[in-house]
C-alpha cells in the first residue's frame, strides 16, 4: 500500500510539471505563437544554397598486397537546381583497405 501512494504521488508530480500551468503561473496562449513561427517559415525560403557532405575519393595506393583508398569529406553547396556553387574539403579522412587476391 505504501508503494501505490509513492506512486500515485510521483505520478502526480509529474503530471503537475509537465503541463504548462506550472511553467509560468499562467496558461499559455498557443494562438499567438502561430504567426511567429510563420515569420520563420517565409526567412527559410529565402535559402540559396544547400549543404550537403559527400565522400570523395582521393588516392588509391598498394600496400603490402592490401590496395588502400583514401576518402576525404567534402562540404558541397548546391542551389535549387541542383547545380554545385561550391565544393570545400573538411578534416575528415576514411581508409577502405582491401585485400589483392592472387590468381
Amino acid at each position: 500500500m505504501k508503494h501505490l501512494f509513492i506512486l500515485v504521488c510521483i505520478l502526480g508530480i509529474v503530471a503537475y510539471l509537465d503541463s504548462p500551468i506550472s511553467m509560468s503561473g499562467h496558461r499559455i496562449d498557443y494562438e499567438t505563437l502561430v504567426p511567429a513561427m510563420a515569420e520563420v517559415a517565409g526567412e527559410e525560403e529565402e535559402i540559396t544554397s544547400i549543404p550537403t557532405f559527400e565522400m570523395q575519393l582521393i588516392k588509391k595506393e598498394v600496400i603490402d598486397g592490401h590496395v588502400v583508398e583514401t576518402y576525404q569529406e567534402f562540404e558541397v553547396l548546391k542551389d535549387k537546381n541542383g547545380e554545385i556553387i561550391s565544393s570545400t574539403p573538411t578534416e575528415k579522412l576514411e581508409y577502405l583497405r582491401y585485400f589483392i587476391s592472387k590468381p
